[in-house]
Order: C-alpha cells, then structure tokens, then sequence
C-alpha cells in the first residue's frame, strides 16, 4: 500500500513525510525482528541450549520466520568473527525489508566495544534517504 502525504501551499508540495511515517514504525518493527529468537537447525543449538523459536512462527502457513540467531550470540565473546556472523544475522532477520520493498537496502555494521558487540542498522528508504537505528546490543 503506498501511502502519500505533503504539506501543500498554493498546491505545491512542500514535504514530502512519506518517508518518515515508514520510518517511525520501522524501528519497532527492527526491534521486534533482531530481538526475538528464530529457530535454527538442531545442529546450531550450542551445547548446553534448547532450541528457540518466536511463538507465532507455529502460526504462520507461508514458513517465514520472525527472529533472529544473535540468540546464538549471548555467550559469545566479542570477536571480529562473531562481529561479522551479527552483521549476517541482523541482515538475515532484516531482509523481509527489502522483500516487501519497503526499503531498497539494510546494511547492518558490527562495533566492538570492551566485551560487547553492538549493531548499528543502515536503511535505505525508497526515496534514497538513508535512515540510521540503533545501536543494539548483539550479544
């Protein structure tokens, strides 16, 4: 659904806030997707773990997942490797953005600081504006 919203003068466009409508809901919506926990493969389950899941996965009939793996990361120590498997996570749990075309790219970055990694999120809205959230806590 296109949404479309300008401040007019005369009946000429002044703004255009299309883009900062979508991007108000899409931090919940980033929240949501990093901070909950999507089932893995029983073989990704770290020794000692159960596996996890999102509970109305079970509901779903499409099998998309809601979550991401940085579950996988809670124990994790903060290294340049599970920096880079963060990044891949939170692109993984964030592709549903681009799928639906609700933003042309999201390029998350890792940052390591003392014991702990922290994701910062780059979102390239339709419009070619580039909406920065976070950071968040990876592990």
């Amino acid at each position: 659904m296109q949404r479309w919203l300008a401040l007019r003068y005369d009946s000429k466009p002044e703004a255009d806030l299309t883009d900062a409508i979508d991007a108000n809901g899409m931090e919940s919506e980033i929240i949501v997707a990093l901070g909950s926990e999507a089932r893995v493969a029983e073989n990704e389950v770290p020794h000692g773990k159960v596996n996890r899941g999102y509970w109305a996965d079970a509901l779903d009939d499409s099998g998309e997942q809601t979550g991401s793996r940085l579950w996988l990361l809670e124990d994790a120590p903060a290294t340049p490797e599970n920096a880079r498997r963060a990044e891949s996570f939170a692109l993984e749990a964030l592709r549903f953005l681009t799928s639906s075309r609700r933003a042309r790219a999201v390029r998350p970055r890792a940052e390591l600081i003392d014991t702990v990694i922290w994701l910062h999120i780059a979102v390239t809205l339709p419009s070619g504006i580039v909406r920065n959230f976070g950071p968040y806590r990876a592990n």
